[in-house]
């Protein structure tokens, strides 16, 4: 009967330790899990080898860690403006391109889709267009498609179980008047709202 009570307070040693030991395990794991960030949007976040003509998203890494390991894309994405930015702390991808619009980005199979299939659940993704909206030549849409095609990319972000993040088109500078002012009113109206229906801030 010793044996028995012995050999059932082994059992259930061991049993806790390995509970214990898979709960450490995933903790450690989470604490080590990077932040990851995809860009889409125009010429305004893209990154390129230019400074001068550098978007925004050129520069995001260093509100996270000014130690980044950068490295171009293309060799997976065959889109040569592609880059990845990567440190202890964050994974981000710009996949931003210059000349984009909303729809012209969808229906490029090089940009959209290659973003898409990256996403894994918690993964945030910025999305910024509006600016060649209004430019025929770069396949702008009247705002009606504008939202149409935001809201997809919203629904299929989320089916990742991803998090789309909306950001609206930046001001230009009026140099003649010396104050910035908002360059597509009408587009950025429209996502603010797109934001306020989804209730995102």
């Amino acid at each position: 009967m010793q044996t028995l009570k012995l050999q059932l307070k082994i059992i259930i040693t061991v049993i806790l330790c390995g509970i214990l030991f898979v709960s450490n395990f995933t903790v450690i794991k989470a604490e080590n899990k990077l932040t990851n960030i995809y860009l889409m949007g125009d010429s305004t976040v893209s990154s390129r080898d230019n400074d001068y003509i550098n978007g925004w998203g050129n520069h995001l890494y260093r509100y996270f860690d000014k130690n980044q390991k950068i490295e171009k894309l293309e060799t997976i994405s065959q889109y040569e403006d592609a880059v990845r930015y990567t440190s202890s702390k964050v994974k981000i991808e710009n996949w931003a391109k210059s000349g984009a619009s909303v729809r012209s980005y969808y229906n490029d199979p090089k940009l959209f889709k290659n973003v898409y299939n990256r996403l894994k659940k918690g993964d945030y993704v910025f999305i910024q267009f509006g600016h060649n909206e209004i430019n025929k030549n770069c396949q702008g849409s009247n705002v009606k498609t504008y939202v149409r095609y935001l809201t997809t990319y919203i629904n299929k972000i989320q089916s990742k179980k991803a998090i789309p993040i909306l950001i609206t088109s930046p001001p230009l500078n009026n140099k003649s008047k010396g104050k910035y002012y908002i360059y597509v009113p009408a587009y950025r109206k429209a996502m603010v709202n797109v934001g306020k229906k989804r209730k995102y801030k």
